[in-house]
């Protein structure tokens, strides 16, 4: 199990099934709680190594720990139902008429994308460069 592949596809769910009003608050919150998890990680193991845990124990119960949010993600996603937006966006490929033009989306939204991709490159590297 793992959490990777989950982390995108919330935020992604999060976006097409909020209100446009609530969806910034959401959006925030699930950014939010990859370092709430990073948090919790660490304090599970300073807890076991505080607690006299051997490091055979300690390496193991981490791991098991952190299988469990990816088991009960994986619980809850195979119940859920596909989006709206979704639904018709495939139904509209069905009947022959995707109606997006890749160039001339990438064309206007150019600077977006730049933007976008260039402050979570950075994002990245601060969050991630231990």
């Amino acid at each position: 199990f793992g959490i990777g592949g989950e982390y995108p596809l919330s935020a992604t769910i999060c976006a097409e099934g909020t209100a446009p009003r609530r969806r910034g608050t959401l959006m925030a919150l699930v950014f939010s709680h990859q370092g709430l998890g990073y948090l919790l990680s660490a304090l599970v193991m300073v807890t076991l190594t505080f607690a006299g845990a051997s490091n055979e124990f300690t390496w193991r119960f981490a791991l098991a720990f952190g299988a469990i949010v990816p088991m009960i993600s994986l619980h809850f996603r195979m119940q859920m139902h596909e989006s709206e937006d979704y639904e018709k966006v495939k139904k509209a490929r069905e009947d022959g008429n995707a109606g997006v033009d890749m160039k001339l989306t990438v064309r206007r939204y150019a600077w977006h994308l730049l933007g976008t991709a260039g402050n979570w490159f950075l994002f990245d590297i601060v969050f991630y460069a231990n």
